[in-house]
């Protein structure tokens, strides 16, 4: 697959995140503070450009949206779109207000990038790309375990999905051949394209607001190196995040877990107030971390590094043939506008030998 494919599905997989992200997110305001659906078609009656019952209806069913067959399908909730939508959210869904803006920007990044790529055909390459049947050579890779929402084997990283919602709703299922999707881009998870625009939330598990843990710089700082988490264990690339730092999701296989952490690298003379998040990902569904906390704020001192405890974030290593990554988010300051995304290499891990450890291209490392 050359690196225009490569590119493409990388960003194909972030579309379908994101409009999972924004549907869940304004199915959490019509269930919560309001307004309901109702509600709230009333107060679009005058938006320009319209946004009726059934168009909202379409954008509530996530990913899926894009699966239809009629003119609604192309359009995607803008930025625009969604600045009408929070106007008419209640006081006390200010979090969710920037949440939903974060999102739609990351809607539109993405649904860019793709019509660069494949023009007015975006749509059904994207739906093409994430639905494709697995190659010979990739469907060698890990790929006996069910997963826990699906009777369907699960091989590596798919798309992540969003907080449990209402049976039927889109938080509760995902496009069908889950091994499929997930062999097709198992290999470009680690293309991430934060310096490109990763703004906005990717809220995932209901996490909604900072959690009670946090840490602080000397707390878990030592010093600048490029270092994994030491034994099995690798890290991404580094990634852009805010005020000059970078950000690695790492991944470490155990004798009995499998755990993950980020790190971030401040190179720069000053220190750098952020919010990190990290998870895994497996058996074709994003986990978030385990005790946790699921967001940590820091300030990581000048020429310094800090990495997450991986005993806060990980999982049980299982008999059949699994593969596992490390997630990573971070934003600046106390915020959750993720500016800042990558994978962990993706470990392919076995019960009878060695893992073997994937990177960019699918190559090993």
């Amino acid at each position: 697959m050359g690196e225009q494919g490569e590119g493409f599905e990388e960003l194909a997989y972030g579309l379908v995140q994101a409009l999972d992200e924004w549907s869940e997110c304004l199915h959490e305001v019509m269930a919560g503070p309001g307004p309901s659906r109702s509600g709230l078609v009333a107060r679009l009656r005058d938006a320009e450009p319209k946004i009726d019952n059934p168009l909202l209806g379409q954008w509530l069913l996530g990913r899926d949206q894009l699966l239809g067959e009629n003119k609604r399908s192309g359009r995607v909730p803008t930025v625009q779109d969604t600045a009408r939508i929070v106007a008419a959210f209640r006081a006390d869904a200010a979090p969710q207000r920037r949440r939903l803006m974060g999102i739609a920007q990351r809607i539109e990044f993405h649904k860019a990038e793709l019509q660069k790529i494949k023009g007015h055909q975006w749509r059904s390459a994207v739906v093409t790309a994430l639905r494709a049947p697995a190659s010979a050579a990739e469907a060698a890779a890990p790929q006996a375990v069910r997963s826990e929402d699906s009777e369907q084997l699960a091989a590596g990283p798919t798309t992540p999905p969003t907080a449990a919602g209402p049976a039927g709703s889109p938080a509760s299922r995902s496009w069908k051949r889950p091994a499929a999707i997930a062999a097709t881009v198992g290999l470009l998870i680690t293309l991430a394209i934060a310096a490109k625009g990763w703004s906005g939330s990717a809220e995932q598990g209901g996490q909604v607001g900072p959690s009670a843990g946090s840490a602080t710089s000397a707390a878990g700082t030592t010093p600048r190196s490029g270092a994994a988490l030491g034994g099995d264990s690798r890290c991404s690339p580094p990634k852009a995040g805010p005020s000059g730092v970078q950000l690695r999701a790492c991944a470490k296989v155990e004798r009995d877990r499998v755990v993950f952490a980020l790190k971030v690298d401040n190179p720069t003379a000053t220190a750098a107030p952020v919010t990190v998040k990290v998870g895994g990902f497996w058996a074709g569904a994003a986990h978030v971390c385990e005790p946790g906390p699921a967001l940590t704020h820091i300030t990581v001192d000048p020429g310094t590094t800090f990495t997450t405890d991986p005993a806060h974030c990980g999982t049980g290593r299982q008999e059949a043939p699994l593969a596992y990554q490390g997630e990573a988010y971070i934003a600046a300051g106390d915020g959750q506008e993720w500016t800042g995304h990558a994978w962990s290499p993706r470990a392919n891990v076995y019960s009878d030998r060695e893992t073997q450890w994937r990177c960019g291209g699918d190559v090993p490392c």
